[in-house]
């Protein structure tokens, strides 16, 4: 049995593993869902400045983490405060594994470390939204304990319209 990933904070320095693993995951993860010749066009180096920025923010409470198997990034999570819910509420707009890393229990330790620091850091609540045909990553939350209330939205997300379920776990 292969060990666990590393799970640690992000550093900029992480930028530009975390972009290729952001493309790698939309690629595998939304084909059939979105169009193929937008994921076929997607370029890690269009998402390097925007990762740069997010991983370098002053954050109080939350964090980026990724999960490191040897020198690679496999996988990241941002768990983060909320911007509009209030103090009591967390939200993970972003959890993402490359596509060798799925299934190998790198997301559900990704998953619980960020939980962990967002109860160590006061909060109660977690909002994410996913994709409603995203069977594979609603399993994954469900099987961890979020719900969904049916709330929908459609909001663009790099460049395209994103379908989403609100889906929120109690901490």
């Amino acid at each position: 049995m292969e060990d666990l990933a590393h799970i640690r904070d992000a550093t900029i320095a992480d930028a530009a593993a975390c972009a290729a693993v952001h493309v790698a995951s939309w690629q595998i993860g939304y084909r059939g869902m979105l169009p193929d010749e937008y994921l076929d066009g997607l370029d890690p180096a269009d998402r390097l400045d925007f990762w740069r920025d997010w991983i370098g923010q002053e954050r109080a409470r939350g964090c980026i983490l990724l999960a490191q198997q040897d020198a690679d990034v496999i996988g990241f999570g941002a768990f983060i405060e909320h911007p509009e819910l209030g103090a009591a509420w967390a939200m993970l707009p972003t959890l993402y594994l490359a596509p060798a890393a799925i299934g190998r229990g790198t997301g559900a330790a990704l998953m619980a470390a960020g939980l962990d620091r967002l109860r160590a850091d006061g909060f109660e609540h977690v909002e994410l939204w996913v994709h409603p045909d995203n069977q594979r990553a609603r399993r994954f939350y469900e099987v961890g304990g979020w719900t969904t209330d049916g709330t929908t939205q459609v909001e663009e997300v790099w460049g395209i319209e994103m379908r989403e379920l609100r889906m929120t776990l109690d901490l």
